[in-house]
């Protein structure tokens, strides 16, 4: 029982104070305040904190834009290949074109990679460019525009993946207009074709539609074509990574996990069946096979793994995005934002953890737990 020590009162109010402290007492005075409200996002009952959710990064955009691609600088900006906007950056919310894109023949970006501070590659679906100096110049491509015209035999080749190389050599896959489709199982030309001292060299012959391209820690490059995927030598050329369990496997999307196995999105049987397989051993195996929360798993287009984890992330066709950590599948955030009917076909998960996933609907970012 609490003990009250009585004093005398310094002022003539304290009549006042015992009536109240007495009302209390009895249980009839004035209502209690109430207790102080939770956080946002937050449970007034345990105060558990909030979980991530997904955000649209809207900013001072005029309007929606097609995501298609996305990158990291080095230091930390983000930039955003479009489907008609060409390359953008943002940096806290505010959104920028990346130097005059009437330089660009195209402005459906397909892939972008750093070659080092203020200089960007874009892949897209008529050639190459080089961003540096505030300018964007054709690497690959047709005229207008300088550049040098790449060609398998007599066919010019206008759609690349590009990236660089760990010595810093541009690198692109590229393959003939209109053959374009990655779920189709048919295949055509194409090839492998590497910038150095101021000249394109072919890197051998591939003969397959690149799709998809990643080098690995160990440095050796990687390519997902409409015929599976092969891992290129000087020394031996082009040999096939393993065997699928069908021979028209069509890779939609490649990634190295940080244990140095690659990581392959796949399409089988003329676009029905997909999956996600790991090639471990010498052998491709499915990591998608424990997708219990579906009949069978979802088109894959995107993938992203976290560096400091290991946590693989996918970008779906139609059930947004996902993490693997190895045994089990989870959503990644509360998606009733992110609309998981969307379409994410541009994944990038940053160095601080942040998931950036592109749709055609815009740019969605999830923070890290």
């Amino acid at each position: 029982m609490r003990t009250l020590t009585w004093q005398r009162p310094r002022t003539g109010r304290w009549l006042g104070a015992l009536a109240g402290a007495l009302l209390l007492l009895a249980g009839c005075g004035t209502a209690a305040a109430p207790p102080a409200a939770a956080p946002p996002g937050t449970s007034g009952a345990s105060g558990s904190a909030p979980a991530a959710a997904w955000t649209h990064v809207v900013g001072n955009l005029d309007g929606p834009i097609n995501v298609t691609a996305l990158t990291e600088g080095p230091r930390g900006t983000l930039y955003v290949g479009t489907a008609g906007q060409g390359v953008l950056t943002v940096s806290h919310g505010r959104w920028r074109g990346l130097g005059p894109q009437v330089d660009l023949v195209s402005r459906t970006i397909r892939s972008l990679a750093i070659l080092g501070p203020g200089r960007v590659v874009a892949g897209t679906s008529q050639g190459a460019f080089e961003y540096q100096d505030g300018r964007w110049t054709a690497l690959v491509g047709s005229s207008p525009g300088p550049g040098v015209v790449l060609a398998y035999g007599d066919i010019p080749v206008y759609s690349v993946v590009a990236l660089v190389s760990p010595h810093g050599h541009i690198t692109v896959g590229g393959y003939p207009p209109g053959n374009v489709s990655v779920n189709s199982a048919s295949d055509g030309f194409g090839g492998v074709w590497q910038y150095r001292h101021g000249q394109w060299v072919a890197l051998g012959h591939l003969g397959h539609t690149p799709t998809s391209m990643v080098y690995m820690p160990s440095g050796a490059l990687v390519v997902g074509t409409h015929q599976g995927v092969w891992t290129y030598t000087r020394a031996g050329g082009w040999h096939a990574l393993g065997a699928f369990p069908v021979s028209a496997v069509v890779v939609t999307a490649l990634a190295a996990t940080v244990g140095g196995h690659v990581l392959a999105a796949v399409s089988e049987s003329a676009g029905t069946v997909y999956g996600l397989d790991e090639y471990v051993g010498g052998y491709w195996a499915s990591r998608t096979s424990y997708w219990s929360q579906f009949p069978s798993p979802p088109q894959i287009q995107a993938l992203a793994v976290n560096r400091r984890t290991g946590v693989v992330a996918v970008g779906t066709a139609a059930s947004g995005v996902w993490e693997d950590n190895g045994n089990t599948w989870s959503q990644a955030g509360p998606q009733r934002s992110l609309m998981v009917t969307s379409s994410v076909q541009a994944l990038y998960v940053a160095r601080d953890g942040t998931i950036w996933a592109g749709t055609p609907a815009g740019l969605w970012r999830l923070p890290p737990p």
